[in-house]
């Protein structure tokens, strides 16, 4: 079960300015989710002798036992435009930010550990020309001294809300050209930050 709904803010910056507006979005969602256990062992006495197998054991990929769970999952979504006025004075929409996504669920029924990590994914295209894609990782909870999580959240530690334990982007553009004089060409460049 899902449920979102959508949120616009307009902010105006004068009509004389290049930058007239800018809008942002909010699209904020919520829902439930439950999956049931599925062990896939079974057990056979023979006897005084128990055999434990899983049927799917010859198979190609196995697939393993699925711990039950019952979670609320968040997630929140924004894209951010402005309106530009051109050296003409004609007014056209410019994408500033494509769309940032927050995304966790708490799981109610695990024994501990409860909430996941916290995720965030971004996308823009600069000047219509260069593909930038972000994305970060946060975990709320602390680690012991072999770096294990452990089920004390950060907050309670004094120790701040989140901790990034991933990050990365990458930015890429194509160029092409050639056409006119018959020998056409085509250059891929992208970076990747970890």
């Amino acid at each position: 079960a899902n449920a979102s709904t959508r949120f616009y803010g307009m902010f105006r910056l004068g009509s004389n300015s290049r930058l007239s507006a800018i809008r942002h979005v909010l699209s904020p969602s919520v829902g439930l989710s439950y999956t049931p256990e599925n062990t896939r062992t079974r057990e056979l006495t023979l006897g005084d002798d128990v055999v434990t197998w899983n049927p799917f054991g010859l198979s190609r990929f196995l697939p393993g036992d699925i711990r039950s769970s019952g979670a609320a999952n968040f997630s929140l979504s924004q894209n951010l435009e402005a309106k530009v006025k051109t050296r003409d004075g004609e007014v056209k929409k410019v994408k500033l930010i494509d769309n940032i996504v927050t995304s966790a669920n708490y799981n109610f029924m695990a024994d501990s550990i409860r909430l996941s990590e916290i995720t965030t994914r971004a996308f823009t295209n600069l000047f219509n020309r260069v593909n930038v894609n972000v994305s970060a990782t946060h975990n709320a909870y602390a680690r012991d001294s072999l770096g294990q999580v452990t089920n004390q959240l950060l907050s309670n530690q004094g120790l701040g809300l989140a901790r990034l334990t991933r990050a990365n982007a990458a930015l890429g553009s194509s160029f092409q050209g050639g056409n006119e004089s018959g020998w056409p060409w085509n250059v891929r460049l992208d970076y990747t930050v970890n």
